[in-house]
C-alpha cells in the first residue's frame, strides 16, 4: 500500500478520535448547562461535530475501499501461514503469544490475516503498531482508537487499568453482539531496539496484559474463560528475552520451494507458463532469497509486471533484488547485533555458512581457523551466541532458520566468489575431520549426521560459480559428477570397514538427515540440475544410500 495513503488513513482516524473526545466534552457541558441560549449553541457546536465527523468517515471509508482493491491485486497468495493462523486462533491457544521473524518476513500482514480470522470468528478485535521508542501510552491510545473508543481523561487510573475499565464497560454491548473474545494485536515496528530497552518494553507489554486482564476477570464471562482475552505482539526480536511463559514465542515458518512453486503458480497464472519453468523460477527465487517472503513477493510483482523470461530474473535482477530489498533486513539484523556485541557480527556472518553448530569440536575449531575475535575463547562465543535468538540450543546443537541464509547471502554478495568457496571449504574439512573423530570414538550416528553437513559444504562452496557465465550448466555437470563419484563414495567409504552393524548405525541416520531436511534437498536439486529443476538429484542420492545399505 502507498505510505502517504497509510499516512493520511492514521491521520483521519486520529482526527476521528479527537472529534469524539470533543462531541463527548460538549455534551458534558450541555448537561450542565440551565441556560437555553447557550445549550442551543453547544447543541449546534455538536451537530457540526457530528457532520464533520461524517464526512472524514466517508473519506476513510473511501480510502479503505481503495486499499482492499490494491491489496486484492497484488496480494501474494503465500499457502505457509495458515498452519500459524490456526495454531494462534485455536480456541485453546495460549493467550499471550509473541511472533518473530527478520525484516520483511512480513509479521504485520501476518497480524493482519490474524485479525481477520478472529474477525470471523466473532471477536472483538483491536491492532496498533508501536516503535520501540514510544510509550505504552502510545500503545493504548491507538488500541483504543482502533476500537472507536475514548480512553478516560484524568489520571486516576495507570496505563492498561484505563483500557481495561474500557473493555470492561463496553463487554456487554459487544456480548449482545455475538462477540465471543477480545484479541489485541501490538506490531512493535522498525528496528528492534537495544536489549535493555527491549526488556524494558516487553516488561510494561506484562503488565498491560495483566492490568487489562485483572479488569476483565471482575466480569464472569472472563473469570470462567481466561482465554477469551489474547494478546499477540509482532516483533523482529534478535535478542532472547526472558518471557517465554509469558509470552510463547512463534516464529514464522520457513518458505521452502514447494511453497514458493506453489506461490508462484497461483500468482503468475494469468502468464500461463509452463510447469517446468516454474519449477526452475521458483529454484532461483530460493537461491537469490534464501525463502525470504519480501524478497520472493518483490521479485513476483516485478516479474510478472515486466513479463521477462526466467533466465533475466537470475542473471540481471538478483543484483537489484539484493540492493533494493534483501540487504536492507541484512543491515537490521546486523545493526541489532553490534549494539549488544561489535565483534559478535562478525563471528555469526563467518558461523552463518554452518546450518547447525555444535560447542565443542565444531565451533573450537571454527573459532580458530577463521580467525574469529573469539579466537582465545570459544566457550565465551558459544555463551554470546546462545543469547541471541538466531541461534537457539537444542541439546548440542545450535540451529537457525530465515536470518542464517540472508547472512549467507550477504556473506557470498559482499565477498568474491573465491573467498566464499575458501571458507565454505574450510568448513566442509572441519566436517570432514569430525566425521573421522566420532568415527574413532564409535559414535556412528552422530557421524552419520555430520556427514550430511560435509555434503552440504562440499555443494555450498559452489554458490558463486553455478549460475556464473555460458559455461554454468558445465560447471554444475561437473559438479554433479564429482559430488556423487567422489565426495558422497568417499564419505560412504570411512565406515565400509567397521562392522555391519556400525555402517548401517551411520548410514540409516545420514539417510534420515538427508530425507528430513528440505533446505540440504533443495542444496541438492538445484546446484546439480540441468536445464530444468527437478528432484532427480535428490532421488538419485537417496538410490546410492540404499545401495549402500543393500550392499553391507
Amino acid at each position: 500500500m502507498n505510505i502517504s495513503v497509510d499516512l493520511r488513513k492514521n491521520y483521519l482516524e486520529q482526527l476521528i478520535a479527537n472529534l469524539k473526545s470533543e462531541v463527548e466534552s460538549l455534551s458534558k457541558q450541555m448537561a450542565w448547562t440551565s441556560n437555553d441560549v447557550d445549550k442551543n449553541k453547544l447543541q449546534r457546536q455538536v451537530d457540526d461535530k457530528f457532520e464533520e465527523m461524517y464526512k472524514i468517515e466517508s473519506e476513510l471509508n473511501q480510502l479503505n475501499q481503495q486499499s482492499l482493491v490494491q491489496v486484492e491485486s497484488d496480494n501474494i497468495p503465500f499457502t505457509n501461514r495458515d498452519a500459524a493462523i490456526n495454531e494462534i486462533t485455536a480456541i485453546n491457544s495460549p493467550p499471550y503469544r509473541l511472533v518473530t521473524a527478520p525484516e520483511g518476513y512480513g509479521k504485520t500482514e501476518f497480524l493482519k490475516q490474524i485479525l481477520g480470522r478472529f474477525q470471523e470468528l466473532q471477536w472483538c478485535c483491536a491492532y496498533a503498531p508501536i516503535s520501540g521508542y514510544e510509550t505504552i501510552e502510545d500503545l493504548e491510545k491507538r488500541l483504543a482508537n482502533s476500537l472507536q473508543l475514548t480512553l478516560p481523561e484524568g489520571h486516576d487510573l495507570n496505563w492498561g487499568e484505563r483500557l481495561g475499565s474500557l473493555l470492561h464497560r463496553n463487554w456487554a454491548k459487544w456480548q449482545s453482539q455475538g462477540k465471543k473474545g477480545i484479541v489485541l494485536l501490538i506490531d512493535l515496528d522498525g528496528c528492534a531496539p537495544q536489549k535493555q530497552r527491549l526488556n524494558e518494553l516487553f516488561n510494561d507489554f506484562k503488565e498491560f496484559a495483566w492490568r487489562i486482564e485483572k479488569c476483565l476477570k471482575e466480569l464472569q464471562f472472563f473469570k470462567d474463560n481466561s482465554r477469551r482475552l489474547r494478546v499477540v505482539i509482532a516483533a523482529r526480536c534478535l535478542i532472547d528475552l526472558p518471557l517465554d511463559r509469558t509470552f510463547p514465542k512463534l516464529i514464522l515458518s520457513p518458505f521452502n520451494w514447494e511453497v514458493i512453486q506453489d506461490t508462484a503458480t497461483k500468482y503468475l497464472k494469468p502468464i500461463e507458463m509452463t510447469s517446468e519453468s516454474l519449477a526452475l523460477l521458483a529454484g532461483h527465487l530460493l537461491y537469490l532469497t534464501g525463502g525470504h517472503p519480501g524478497g520472493i513477493a518483490e521479485a513476483l510483482k516485478v516479474y510478472r509486471d515486466g513479463c521477462y523470461t526466467v533466465s533475466w530474473l537470475l542473471n540481471s535482477y538478483g543484483n537489484q533484488l539484493w540492493e533494493k530489498n534483501l540487504k536492507k533486513c541484512r543491515d537490521q539484523i546486523k545493526e541489532s547485533l553490534t549494539k549488544e556485541n561489535n565483534y559478535l557480527y562478525e563471528s555469526i556472518e563467518k558461523l552463518s555458512i554452518f546450518p547447525i553448530l555444535n560447542g565443542t569440536w565444531i565451533l573450537k575449531e571454527a573459532v580458530r581457523r577463521f580467525k574469529l575475535p573469539f579466537s582465545d575463547d570459544s566457550f565465551k562465543l558459544n555463551a554470546e551466541l546462545t543469547k541471541t535468538s538466531i541461534f537457539t540450543r537444542d541439546k548440542t546443537i545450535i540451529k537457525d532458520g530465515m536470518t542464517r541464509r540472508l547472512l549467507v547471502i550477504g556473506l557470498l554478495r559482499e565477498t568474491s566468489p573465491d573467498n566464499f568457496q575458501e571458507l565454505c571449504s574450510e568448513a566442509a574439512q572441519i566436517c570432514w575431520e569430525y566425521i573421522h573423530e566420532l568415527k574413532s570414538k564409535n559414535n556412528s550416528a552422530v557421524a552419520g549426521t555430520w556427514s550430511m553437513q560435509y555434503f552440504f559444504q562440499s555443494l555450498q562452496k559452489h554458490a558463486g560459480f553455478i549460475n556464473f557465465g555460458p559455461n554454468s550448466l558445465a560447471y554444475r555437470q561437473e559438479l554433479r559428477n564429482d559430488f556423487f563419484d567422489k565426495t558422497v563414495e568417499e564419505t560412504l567409504g570411512i565406515f565400509r570397514n567397521t562392522d555391519r552393524e556400525q555402517f548401517h548405525e551411520f548410514i540409516y541416520t545420514l539417510k534420515s538427515e538427508v530425507e528430513n531436511d528440505w533446505e540440504f534437498q533443495f542444496v541438492v536439486n538445484y546446484y546439480l540440475h540441468n536445464d530444468e529443476y527437478n528432484d532427480a538429484p535428490y532421488r538419485y542420492l537417496i538410490q546410492k544410500l540404499d545401495e549402500a545399505i543393500q550392499n553391507n
